[in-house]
């Protein structure tokens, strides 16, 4: 679900368990932006408290998982301060800060802040982005891929514009949004993000540390040697082209089987995105299993180390393949509302049946704990596959997990100690 403010002045994206949302006038603190690179607009307080009052209601009304993590408490403070800190005028470079930290602290993944329209268009038109991806180890920054010969593969990047390593990652780390309490995960979304404008480090850098004309880059080198490289800012596009560890990834081309030997394998499935270049996830998988039992296969690694999530389909569709009994991967949904206030309508928008999403009928749901609404819909059930696997399974986790992916995991742990086939 997609929700808009009246005041065409910034976009915000909103997506929990039930809804996606945009807002329009999301800026914050005044980072020193460069003005003669990018002209932030002044917002007037009358329209920062609109979107703001849209906002907060938006997510207190509708967001399934609001106060899943933190107190609502805590939430009224976020936004008692931003709204004192609103109640003069401010940049929507600065807004859209502020906004982007408040919704962090909800600690949920599919609840983010796109740009302003107008800082949006300007980042996808003008080269702005770091001539390099990163990886990131602690406090510890490396290049993965660059555009540069300058900045090898492996190079320690030491420091950015005078801004030393371990004060980015800590910096921009506070506008990761995480699931739940996995803050080890915010170093990956600094490292790749597809929900926003490139990884979370070059999405966030102009907003907390303003446009850069050139990047003056500290390294040491593979050997320890220290250097200094002067780089060109590339474009959005050019950024996107670097590939590498951290690039994004469709199901269909992040999934692959490796036979180590007669008696052992690796599925190795980095995305289960389905969307973008969709396949049919039961034929693929139908068509590697089968691989698996005419080569009489005794052990089965499932590598989902990369694995940020993506669509039910394919993550669900591994399932008939792995046990041996139906299994539901997935409790009835549950709502916060099944009714959007009419206020609220005339802003949100849907990429479904938008009278299904806004105003199902009440037959559909039974009231639950908490006040939510229950599906009464029975989730789906997956019966075993005549290929599925019946030797032992390991699957490897990291830190990328994330969203349908971690889904998965839960499940498969629950097979595994029902049958101690997996582990």
């Amino acid at each position: 679900m997609l929700f808009r403010s009246s005041a065409p002045m910034i976009t915000a994206l909103l997506v929990s368990g039930i809804s996606t949302s945009r807002s329009a006038t999301l800026h914050a603190q005044q980072p020193s932006v460069d003005t003669s690179i990018y002209q932030p607009r002044t917002l007037g307080t009358v329209d920062i408290a609109h979107d703001l009052a849209l906002l907060r209601q938006s997510l207190e009304q509708v967001h399934a998982g609001y106060d899943r993590y933190v107190p609502r408490r805590v939430m009224d403070t976020a936004f008692a301060r931003l709204e004192r800190r609103a109640a003069t005028p401010m940049t929507d470079v600065a807004f859209y800060r502020e906004v982007a930290l408040l919704l962090a602290k909800i600690r949920c993944n599919h609840t983010k802040a796109e740009y302003p329209a107008a800082l949006q268009q300007y980042r996808e038109t003008h080269d702005t982005h770091l001539p390099f991806r990163a990886r990131i180890f602690g406090k510890r920054l490396f290049v993965d891929t660059s555009a540069s010969a300058m900045l090898a593969h492996g190079t320690e990047v030491a420091s950015i514009n005078g801004v030393t390593a371990d004060s980015i990652i800590v910096k921009l780390s506070r506008f990761a949004a995480v699931d739940g309490f996995t803050d080890f995960a915010r170093t990956t979304l600094l490292e790749r993000d597809s929900d926003l404008m490139g990884s979370d480090l070059d999405h966030y850098w102009p907003i907390e540390f303003g446009f850069a004309k050139t990047w003056n880059v500290e390294t040491i080198d593979t050997s320890g040697k220290h250097g200094t490289s002067m780089l060109a800012p590339i474009s959005y596009t050019s950024w996107k082209s670097l590939g590498g560890d951290t690039a994004s990834l469709d199901f269909v081309s992040g999934t692959h089987l490796t036979m180590r030997n007669d008696a052992n394998a690796v599925l190795t499935i980095r995305s289960f995105v389905n969307y973008r270049k969709p396949v049919n996830a039961d034929s693929l998988y139908r068509s590697l299993f089968a691989q698996l039992s005419k080569r009489h296969v005794k052990q089965l690694v499932i590598d989902l180390r990369d694995n940020g999530g993506g669509s039910d389909d394919a993550s669900n569709a591994l399932l008939p393949y792995l046990t041996d009994v139906p299994v539901q991967p997935v409790n009835a949904s549950r709502r916060r509302t099944i009714s959007i206030a009419a206020s609220l309508r005339k802003s949100f928008s849907t990429w479904g049946d938008a009278s299904a999403v806004f105003a199902p009928a009440d037959s559909l749901f039974m009231r639950g704990s908490g006040g939510m609404f229950v599906e009464r819909a029975v989730p789906e059930r997956f019966r075993p596959a005549p290929e599925r696997f019946t030797g032992r399974v390991s699957v490897l986790t990291g830190k990328r997990n994330a969203s349908g992916a971690t889904m998965l995991i839960a499940v498969l742990q629950q097979i595994g100690a029902r049958t101690g086939r997996l582990r």
